[in-house]
C-alpha cells in the first residue's frame, strides 16, 4: 500500500499530522461531505441550522430528506455514518462555521478493527435536533 500522507483537509479541520490515508484500503481516512448548495437564493434565512454556533451540541436524528428523493445517490460511507449516528445517538459539537456560513461537525469513528475514521459534515437540513443539558 501506498502511503500518501497527509490529507490536504486535515489541517483545515485540525486532525493530526500524522495519520496517512493508505492507498488501496479497505477503510480510508475519508471527509464526508453533503453536495452543498451555496448559490441555491430560494433557500429560507429563517432554517434553524443558520441559527447553530461553534459549541452547540447536535444529534443527527434522521437521514436529510434530500436524500431520500428518486434518483438521488450519496456515497454508501455517508449512508452508514448516518445510520451509525442516529442508532447510536451519538452527540456532535459544531466545530466551525465555514465561509458561506454552514455549520460543520466532525465525527470520529473507532471501526470493529480499531481503525479511527474521520468525519466531516456540513449540516444544512433539519436532520438533527438541539442537544440541552449534559
Amino acid at each position: 500500500m501506498k502511503d500518501i500522507g497527509e490529507p490536504s483537509h486535515a489541517r483545515e479541520r485540525g486532525w493530526p499530522a500524522n495519520f496517512g490515508i493508505k492507498l488501496y484500503s479497505r477503510r480510508t481516512v475519508m471527509r464526508v461531505v453533503k453536495h452543498l448548495f451555496f448559490c441555491d437564493l430560494e433557500k429560507s434565512m429563517h432554517e434553524p441550522w443558520r441559527d447553530l454556533r461553534v459549541g452547540d451540541r447536535i444529534r443527527i436524528t434522521h437521514i436529510p430528506p434530500e436524500f431520500l428523493k428518486p434518483n438521488y445517490t450519496f456515497p454508501d460511507e455517508t449512508r452508514e455514518l448516518y445510520e451509525h449516528l442516529i442508532e447510536h445517538r451519538e452527540n456532535l459539537t459544531v466545530h466551525e462555521i465555514c465561509d458561506h456560513s454552514l455549520p460543520w461537525v466532525s465525527y470520529e469513528q473507532t471501526m470493529d478493527d480499531g481503525e479511527v475514521v474521520y468525519h466531516a459534515l456540513a449540516v444544512d437540513d433539519d436532520s438533527w435536533e438541539l442537544v440541552t443539558g449534559r
